[in-house]
């Protein structure tokens, strides 16, 4: 199958309706265009797998093959079918898509037994595949049972210390903890965390962050003033109305629903941010509220490094793990407001 021609600038400008030009001063950060033109042009660039010249040449030092001499053949495995696996799929499928190679999707084994399993990874030729990626997810076995095939693949996870694999993850500890300091530099003293902290290590990682950023800012934490619920729970709505009234929170940062908590300071009569300011350091993009503060975790960044570094374990089989963490970006909205500005209760 013959390969996709590579990407230039005059195929981004094409696409784009810019000039080469343009294209050129947007990619190198030169000035002399507006914000959105800029991260059109990277956004773009990003999806049709552009490089430049010192991206190319380092991906060159480290032997990673972009582009190889027939079509590679990769597997994504998926756990929950969650719309954040969902977009992770799309990401992953894109990028491979876009260097001529293809990828399968396949749900999560049975580990009822070790044999269920065996015959799982015969069936779907899991051993003849280029590389596996493990989606997040996955439950705890499985994902252990997957990561002992010795084949190169990528979790898409927080590793569990013992596990011998690369991983790549968004970066949900920093969010939090600069969540926090945020609001104590506006004055903020009474920070609800809301979100569960058991479901998946991401959420532990959180309320670990969280913790931190409160000791260093010299502010106590006691669990029972915060919402730390299942977000499944029965009368979840309830339950947070209630918390939040006994707590008085100036300030909440918020790992759920974006909508329930509208809804429920509607109920209760509060308003944000004149009554209590908010952050969401969910991995959902809260496109509905325009002015809410949140940080956009960049999953299509996650899949690109994803694919880079399965390309670079196939090449460099002998080197160290690798645990890269990709950086969510703060979007300051109007829901956050100094503690001074807002209406003491």
């Amino acid at each position: 199958m013959p390969r996709k021609k590579a990407v230039t600038q005059k195929m981004l400008a094409d696409s784009l309706g810019l000039s080469e030009y343009t294209v050129s001063k947007a990619l190198r950060g030169l000035p002399g265009m507006s914000d959105e033109t800029r991260a059109e042009v990277i956004s773009v660039a990003k999806r049709l797998g552009y490089r430049t010249r010192e991206q190319k040449q380092s991906f060159a030092a480290e032997r990673i093959n972009l582009h190889a001499n027939y079509r590679r053949r990769f597997q994504i495995i998926m756990g929950r079918n969650t719309i954040i696996n969902q977009l992770m799929m799309e990401s992953l499928q894109e990028r491979i898509n876009s260097l001529g190679d293809y990828a399968e999707i396949l749900l999560a084994p049975p580990m009822s037994s070790k044999s269920a399993f065996e015959t799982w990874v015969e069936q779907h030729n899991v051993m003849y595949a280029d590389g596996l990626f493990l989606n997040p997810g996955l439950p705890q076995e499985t994902e252990q049972a997957l990561i002992s095939l010795k084949i190169p693949k990528i979790l898409i996870n927080y590793p569990l210390p013992e596990s011998e694999i690369d991983s790549v993850i968004w970066d949900v500890y920093t969010p939090v903890y600069q969540a926090v300091t945020f609001l104590y530099q506006r004055g903020h003293d009474r920070i609800m965390f809301m979100g569960n902290i058991d479901q998946e290590r991401g959420y532990k990682i959180r309320w670990n962050a969280f913790n931190d950023a409160m000791k260093a800012c010299g502010l106590p934490v006691n669990q029972e003033f915060h919402a730390i619920y299942d977000l499944h729970k029965e009368n979840l709505t309830k339950m947070i109305s209630n918390k939040i009234i006994q707590v008085n929170p100036t300030a909440i940062l918020c790992n759920m629903n974006i909508d329930l908590i509208y809804y429920i300071f509607h109920l209760i009569k509060r308003r944000i941010p004149e009554d209590c300011s908010l952050i969401s350091t969910s991995l959902n993009v809260h496109t509905r509220y325009h002015q809410l503060t949140q940080y956009r975790f960049m999953l299509q960044d996650v899949a690109q490094r994803a694919v880079e570094r399965i390309l670079w374990r196939i090449a460099n089989p002998q080197m160290p793990y690798e645990h890269i963490r990709i950086r969510a970006v703060l979007s300051e909205g109007e829901s956050v407001r100094g503690y001074s500005q807002q209406n003491p209760n």
